[in-house]
């Protein structure tokens, strides 16, 4: 009796315990509790703070903290991308830390009020296309943070022209949304993003990810096994906040929609970075969109939400995807520029 009760108790231990849980997600080692790697990508943050408090520029703070990272016997590799930095530790476990040493002013807010302002026809153009469904999902994993940003409008300029939106907030972001939800005319995100890793520092190959609603927990790999072992998901840490995140990669998009899935859809990305890189523009084509829109670089909240807000403005007045993008500004603060893959000529009326 006694026996069988301490076989019982190891067995609820086990699941209740990722310190106790020994096993493997599809060949690929389950992850320590996240207190093991928040150890070292905290220390590294503090060094980089540090760096720029004594006057050290971002650049070079980043690429000390770069260095530092891949002196830690923890640490397999570390490398960054713009702001953004992958560790990736010796038991396979990776972390992208995004949007580093990034000033106050790029997180100002301005609640879009009002209507469309007064939009002068297109230019002619021959051969357009338009999605194939009259719908939208607006997404907006960190209202909690940003607030509702250009979404109200984007919804009324979208229901203007007969599109039936829906919109999901926060933890409603998570991600089986997004293996199931994004079959729709229209997507757009408003969030966090970033460039990251995979495989080699040197030679692997760069994707695009974007964090959802959903946080990162012990629990996550084993949530969701098959997506952890793929590289589907990975563990992102918002810099600024210190919390963690799930994002999903392109290789979610591309197990989960199959051509033609999202025929001629519009996808726009309102993050960081969702254009540094075409992995998942390319991704989202593969699906059967008609074109992708995102930043190059990191892009700040104020210049983002105001050209979204104008952007559905335009697309709603008759405007195509190549239009769109010549009338949207860079933002001076960094340098990003609204770039697509796709059809320029695809518009949503």
């Amino acid at each position: 009796m006694k026996a069988n009760k301490l076989i019982i108790a190891l067995i609820v231990l086990a699941l209740l315990s990722p310190f106790f849980i020994v096993g493997e997600a599809g060949g690929s080692p389950f992850p320590k509790n996240l207190k093991y790697y928040d150890k070292v990508i905290s220390q590294g943050l503090q060094n980089f703070d540090q760096s720029t408090i004594r006057g050290v520029s971002v650049e070079d703070a980043l690429k000390e903290l770069e260095s530092w990272y891949n002196t830690q016997l923890e640490v397999d590799w570390a490398k960054a991308i713009g702001n953004d930095m992958t560790v990736k530790f010796k038991d396979g476990f990776y972390i992208i830390v995004l949007e580093i040493g990034l000033p106050e002013e790029f997180w100002g807010i301005e609640e879009i009020r009002g209507g469309k302002e007064g939009i002068p026809s297109p230019p002619l153009q021959m051969g357009t296309r338009t999605p194939a469904k009259k719908t939208a999902i607006l997404l907006g994993p960190y209202e909690w943070q940003f607030g509702k940003g250009p979404i109200p409008h984007i919804k009324d300029a979208l229901e203007g022209i007969g599109y039936n939106c829906r919109v999901l907030w926060n933890e409603e972001v998570d991600v089986r949304c997004i293996e199931r939800e994004l079959v729709e005319g229209v997507l757009f995100n408003f969030g966090h993003g970033g460039g990251g890793i995979h495989h080699d520092p040197d030679n692997g190959e760069e994707v695009t990810v974007i964090s959802t609603g959903e946080r990162w927990t012990d629990q996550t790999p084993y949530k969701y096994p098959t997506e952890y072992q793929n590289f589907e998901i990975v563990c992102t840490l918002i810099s600024h906040e210190g919390e963690y995140f799930v994002a999903y990669t392109p290789y979610l998009i591309n197990r989960h929609y199959g051509y033609g899935s999202l025929p001629n859809s519009l996808v726009y990305m309102e993050s960081c970075n969702g254009m540094h890189h075409p992995s998942l523009g390319d991704a989202y084509r593969r699906a059967g969109a008609g074109a992708y829109l995102g930043w190059t670089e990191s892009v700040t909240v104020y210049h983002g939400n105001r050209w979204a807000a104008k952007d559905f403005d335009y697309f709603c007045g008759g405007y195509n995807v190549e239009q769109v993008r010549q009338k949207t500004s860079r933002d001076f603060l960094t340098g990003a520029e609204l770039a697509y893959v796709g059809d320029g000529t695809l518009t949503l009326t």
